[in-house]
């Protein structure tokens, strides 16, 4: 089992336990991208990316977490079995919200992600990472 794997096991059991309802998306690159888990629980979203230990969220992971948070969800990254057996939505202090990389948001007005930049105009990112 990869180390990645080993993170989404723990989570299930402990979404489970919970009592919380999620979801694993087969991604098949086909219609809109998501992250590993969507769950609903405790009157909230939550977006839930996994990443072996010491991995970080792709450009376009970063993208969909942004648009998530931009429509009133919490997005969470889990990196490690430990974090992943504790995960606590109401503690922040056990398992704290991620916020994408500095600049990066998503613009409802322009249905797009922008990148604010200091000095310059924001730039549309469709498709691609930061240059």
């Amino acid at each position: 089992m990869t180390p990645e794997a080993e993170v989404k096991v723990a989570l299930k059991k402990r979404l489970e336990d919970l009592g919380l309802y999620y979801f694993m998306p087969v991604q098949t690159g086909y219609g809109q991208r998501t992250l590993d888990f969507l769950v609903c629980g405790f009157s909230h979203f939550y977006g839930i990316e996994t990443k072996a230990p010491g991995e970080v969220p792709t450009f376009q992971q970063d993208c969909v977490a942004a648009r998530i948070i931009a429509a009133g969800g919490i997005v969470y990254v889990i990196d490690n079995v430990e974090a992943a057996a504790r995960f606590d939505p109401h503690n922040p202090h056990v398992s704290r919200p991620y916020t994408p990389p500095r600049g990066l948001r998503f613009d409802p007005g322009r249905g797009d992600f922008v990148l604010d930049r200091v000095g310059a105009r924001d730039q549309r990112l469709h498709g691609g990472g930061p240059d």
